[in-house]
């Protein structure tokens, strides 16, 4: 029905303006073709196998280390070159009281070692000799008293007979039947002595030397784990100190790994007297032989360049030499954008080179070629040709003197060609620009309108 409305509109035009102005109009023969949608941007050559090094000294809660020397951008270097000196002087101070750390804690765990050793020969000591010495010399005491009191018994018996003949006085009876007495007390006192030996005395003696063991081996195992920390933070000083020199892992061409800000503005420059972060990639080694292109595109047209799609690359420095590439990744996140252009929106892509020159080296321009889509035999339009009311789009089609809008529908297009699925026959005489047709301020129904005067209300492909 729109299209019918809007063919009496332009019909009502003709009839007062067309046969003046088909003269000036321009037009084109819709054919058949190939169609072929690239998306064409500006990138900068980077290797897609970097050997990142970082600084890999600890920063111990300081702002950074001070780079000292540093080789210069684009020198080719060998396994084991140096390329970086860090500033080392705070770490050789602190390895110099490590090391006085470390004897002391050596010597601290040897006294504990000869300790713990001591207890334990003087558990031996009592165990297998003091305890069996101190044994026999009770239990001789033992048997010199129950010898006594024998011996007191045969007197006491003896003097009882010569007392009853009155050869002894009764004081002396009574002096010999007390030394039989005293006699039995001794050897009750030495038994008793032997006894608390074998059941007590051994039992306390014996724990007290094996907690002294144990006391001495703790404290031994105590000054061996701080003498390994502090001979472990030596070891990690030492480390540190060797790190401040920063070789090269393998060969390749030094890049300094520079840093930008938002406004594009140096934020961080390898060179002497810099500070670096523990972490912090200061240089780069790129593989020559696997060379990609990083290209930033508009988020306008992003989302029709998918991974695997092959791409023409052309660097400024080789002319118009080019080289065959393919689309690795495209992020999925925009690039931080510039303090210029905050509003622009634009995806980090990759673009693998599949045949580097051996001239090739990283910051090199390049502009990047990607075919999006290909197509045989199609009809294709000029996108001028084009203009759209609401949702659906329209050509200018010739009917003789006349002009009529015909309804297309539209498939892929590029920045010069769209491909029209329906609605056009090959070798129709089309509008190349339809607001020079179709006067539209002369068009006043405002439902139908579909420009002013200075421009489309539609959006025109």
């Amino acid at each position: 029905m729109g299209v019918v409305f809007i063919s009496l509109i332009v019909f009502w035009w003709l009839i007062d303006d067309s046969k003046s102005a088909a003269s000036d109009v321009l037009t084109h023969v819709v054919e058949r073709g190939e169609f072929r949608h690239v998306v064409v941007e500006q990138g900068e050559i980077e290797s897609s196998r970097n050997v990142e090094i970082r600084c890999e000294v600890k920063t111990r809660n300081s702002q950074g280390i001070t780079i000292l020397e540093v080789v210069d951008e684009g020198t080719r270097v060998q396994p084991g070159d140096i390329l970086m000196r860090l500033d080392s002087s705070a770490l050789d101070q602190e390895l110099v009281q490590q090391r006085i750390i470390r004897n002391t804690s050596e010597a601290l765990m040897i006294q504990a070692k000869n300790d713990f050793e001591a207890a334990t020969i003087a558990y031996k000591e009592y165990a297998e000799g003091m305890f069996h010495q101190e044994e026999q010399k009770l239990q001789s005491n033992v048997f010199i008293a129950e010898e006594n009191v024998r011996r007191a018994k045969e007197y006491a018996k003896y003097s009882k007979r010569l007392a009853a003949r009155g050869y002894v006085t009764v004081q002396q009876l009574e002096g010999d039947q007390f030394a039989v007495e005293k006699a039995k007390t001794e050897l009750a006192a030495a038994k008793t002595e032997l006894r608390v030996l074998q059941e007590y005395t051994k039992e306390k003696t014996t724990k007290q030397l094996d907690s002294d063991i144990k006391t001495a081996d703790a404290r031994w195992r105590s000054e061996q784990s701080s003498h390994q920390l502090e001979l472990s933070k030596l070891q990690d000083i030492e480390q540190q100190v060797e790190k401040c020199i920063i070789r090269a892992p393998e060969s390749g061409q030094v890049i300094h790994a520079n840093q930008t800000n938002r406004r594009g503005n140096n934020e961080f420059v390898v060179e002497p007297g810099a500070l670096v972060r523990e972490q912090q990639v200061v240089l780069r080694l790129p593989d020559p032989e696997h060379m990609q292109v990083k290209a930033k595109i508009n988020e306008s047209r992003v989302t029709a360049v998918k991974s695997g799609m092959t791409a023409n690359i052309r660097l400024d420095a080789l002319g118009d030499r080019l080289f065959q590439g393919r689309v690795t990744r495209v992020s999925e996140y925009p690039e931080p954008g510039s303090w210029f252009s905050s509003q622009v929106k634009q995806y980090a892509t990759l673009v693998d080179i599949l045949d580097p020159p051996d001239t090739i080296r990283p910051g090199l321009t390049a502009e990047v070629t990607i075919d999006v889509e290909y197509r045989k035999d199609v009809l294709t339009v000029p996108v001028q040709s084009i203009y759209a009311h609401l949702d659906k789009f329209y050509c200018l089609v010739r009917r003789g003197p006349d002009w009529e809008p015909v309804q297309v529908e539209l498939g892929a297009s590029n920045d010069r060609l769209a491909v029209v699925q329906s609605g056009l026959e090959e070798g129709l005489t089309i509008a190349m620009q339809p607001r020079s047709v179709v006067d539209l301020r002369k068009i006043t129904e405002p439902s139908i309108k579909l420009a002013d005067a200075d421009g489309p209300r539609g959006d025109t492909p």
